[in-house]
């Protein structure tokens, strides 16, 4: 599993274009291989102007000519990092399929702890802005899923197990600031290059009334230094930054 985020150079970028495009006219067998391959490549690379949906697609269209849970999981991948990046009103429809692949991951492999916590990651995406009785119903479920994937890997998608963990509390309609603030924590020393994580933990403490904490949390976003396939989503996370500033000003 990738553990960094800001280090890909642009010829890793190309290879995992190059590796997808390749797959999608291989066999089923040679296919599976050449997305393996790919895996940490192409989780770093969907940012890359233009072909990220190409590659989310030409992954779940793997589904129908094998039976491993992998495309699946990467196209899950793909998706919910389309989806950060679509405005609101489109974020949804990549959350929704997001979930639909880990769910087919799933059938395919129920023991999979990388397609649980996809599915874990769509259904907080899907209900954090919806009616708090529907969280709660799938509260349980989504802490077991995410909890295995701490387990599995702290390190998994730059420390996502413990910033969903954070979400989850920080968010869900039974919050607990304690473990949320634990868990990001946990995530910030294990990704100190992500600002998601950053972020998350300004937010955080901006409503723990702790202003000068939460100062130098979003300070850490000023000092990461993005390879250039990720500037554009660095500096989006410091437009959100500026806002919390103006908040800790007012």
């Amino acid at each position: 599993m990738p553990t960094g985020r800001f280090t890909l150079p642009v010829v890793a970028v190309l290879a995992a274009v190059a590796l997808f495009t390749t797959a999608r006219a291989a066999s089923a067998q040679d296919a599976d291989l050449l997305i393996k391959i790919g895996l940490e490549y192409f989780q770093k690379a969907l940012r890359a102007k233009g072909r990220g949906r190409q590659g989310a697609r030409a992954l779940g269209r793997r589904r129908k000519k094998t039976k491993s849970a992998e495309p699946l999981i990467l196209a899950a991948a793909a998706e919910h990092f389309l989806g950060r990046a679509a405005p609101e009103i489109k974020a949804r429809e990549h959350f929704e399929q997001v979930k639909r692949f880990a769910d087919e991951a799933l059938a395919r492999d129920k023991d999979s702890v990388q397609a649980g916590y996809w599915l874990a990651v769509s259904l907080i995406e899907l209900l954090e802005k919806g009616e708090p009785t529907a969280y709660l119903r799938e509260r349980t479920h989504i802490k077991r899923l995410l909890d295995a994937a701490l387990a599995e890997d702290p390190a998994y998608q730059f420390g996502g197990p413990d910033r969903f963990l954070a979400r989850f509390h920080f968010r869900s309609p039974v919050r607990d600031y304690d473990a949320a603030e634990k868990h990001l924590q946990a995530a910030v020393k294990i990704a100190p290059h992500d600002s998601r994580n950053f972020l998350l933990l300004a937010e955080l403490l901006i409503e723990r009334k702790r202003p000068g904490e939460a100062r130098a949390a979003l300070d850490a976003i000023d000092a990461i230094q993005a390879a250039p396939e990720f500037a554009g989503e660095l500096a989006a996370d410091r437009e959100k930054a500026a806002a919390l500033r103006k908040r800790l000003d007012a």
